[in-house]
């Protein structure tokens, strides 16, 4: 959509100068700048979205150690231990959905870090 933009521009800028030769120039130049933008802003996005990913990762992790904390004084009927683990599991739950839905996504670090702490979890309540 940009490139057509500026395609667009710069055709009005060749109609209003009369299409002299240097505008050809200009032209070539400003595409080279928004392709240049646009992939720059692509891989800003992408570190940006792993970064997140990192530190959705890292909280799910944070998550877990707590959930495994608390777990045995849920086991022994402990009321006050039973509510935080209930809000944790469902914190736990919202993160593992989205990291789920980021799998494909992930870096393969991240992917076998998310597999293990569900390993993790999983023989912790078992």
């Amino acid at each position: 959509m940009k490139k057509i933009l500026m395609i667009v521009a710069a055709a009005a800028i060749l109609v209003a100068c009369g299409g002299k030769g240097n505008a050809s120039k200009t032209d070539d130049t400003n595409t080279t700048q928004t392709e240049a933008t646009t992939d720059n802003t692509t891989e800003a996005a992408d570190a940006t979205e792993t970064t997140a990913d990192e530190d959705v990762l890292a909280e799910y992790e944070r998550l877990i150690e707590k959930a495994i904390e608390i777990y045995p004084k849920v086991k022994t009927g402990d009321a006050d231990a039973a509510a935080e683990f209930k809000e944790i599991g469902d914190e736990m739950t919202e993160l593992s959905t989205h990291l789920s839905q980021q799998a494909a996504n992930m870096s393969a670090e991240q992917a076998a870090k998310f597999a293990e702490l569900g390993k993790k979890w999983l023989e912790a309540v078992q």
